[in-house]
Formats: structure tokens, sequence, C-alpha cells
């Protein structure tokens, strides 16, 4: 019973401040939306931060597994960047309020979640991605979850596949750089 509260509260916590905002998200419009108490929030997060907290990395898990999942496949750099960005467009389409939630407006707002966003990043840039350009794409899906076109990012697919540029590496080299 206790996970299952908490995996309310998670989507919970993820609409509330989507609808609201950071400045106008309470526990109490969490619990209510989730269907317990406060007292149970409580039980399970320190505050309201931590309770956003944990709701961010819970989606920022999910992003990781999605980008992972098409890191499995045997195509080109480029194809399993398209297959990741694909999914995780998806998702956030089909996801709203964690779209949001994963924008930057969380992480301005919360310390600790502007360090997960760092944290985030520096996953999928362990991936094979060049940070700086991670960085771009993501201030871009951001800008557009915020401006209300979540509903468009997978056809944006390809303008961010072209921003997204691979790291270099000792096999690698970015375009126009010079081979060793």
């Amino acid at each position: 019973m206790a996970e299952s509260q908490r995996w309310r509260l998670l989507g919970a916590a993820a609409e509330v401040l989507a609808e609201r905002g950071y400045v106008r998200t309470r526990v109490e419009d969490i619990a209510t939306r989730a269907g317990v108490s406060r007292g149970t929030l409580y039980k399970q997060f320190d505050d309201l931060d931590d309770c956003l907290l944990a709701a961010y990395e819970m989606a920022a898990d999910c992003v990781c597994d999605l980008a992972a999942g098409a890191r499995d496949d045997e195509n080109s750099w480029e194809k399993r960047l398209r297959a990741a960005l694909d999914e995780i467009l998806l998702f956030l389409v089909e996801e709203p309020a964690l779209a949001h939630l994963l924008g930057v407006e969380a992480a301005l707002s919360v310390a600790a979640i502007g360090a997960a966003r760092e944290r985030l990043l520096d996953r999928l840039g362990g991936m094979g991605a060049e940070r700086r350009s991670l960085e771009g794409a993501a201030a871009f899906v951001s800008e557009r979850v915020a401006v209300g076109e979540a509903d468009r990012l997978p056809a944006l697919a390809g303008q961010l596949a072209e921003l997204i540029r691979p790291a270099a590496g000792p096999r690698q080299q970015r375009r126009g750089g010079p081979s060793t």
C-alpha cells in the first residue's frame, strides 16, 4: 500500500506542478490529488521539495531507460540517437506533466532538482552525446513544453538530432574536426 501511495504522490506532484507552477504548488494539493492525507505524504517525503525531487528522478530514470534501449540497437550512432529521441519525445507527449517537471522551472526553483538535472544530462552524455549539445536540446524541449507545444515535440526529432552531436573520443571526431 505504501508503494502505491508513493507512486500516486509522485504522479500527483508532477501534475500539480504542471498545472500551477512551483510557486503555487502546495503539499495539500498533491496529497488531495493522490487521494492521501498530508500525513501520508510526510511519511514518504521530508517536504514538498523532496517529493518533487523524487518525482523528477523517477521521470529522469524513464528518459534514461528509453535512451539506453535505443543504445542497445546495432545501428549507427545517428540512427540510435534518432530512435532514442523518437521514444523520449513520444514519452513526453504522453506524459505532459512529467515533460513539464523535466523542464527548467522545477530545476530553477529547487536546488536539488537543478542538481538532478545536471546528473540527468551527465547520464545522457555518458551514452555518447556531447554535453553542450544536450543542454541546448534540453533547453529547446523545455521551451516548447513551457509554451504549450509539447504535442509537437515528435515532429522536432530531426532538428534535435541535428543539434545533438556525438562526444569527441578516441574513435569519433566532431564534424569538421581534424582527424588523428
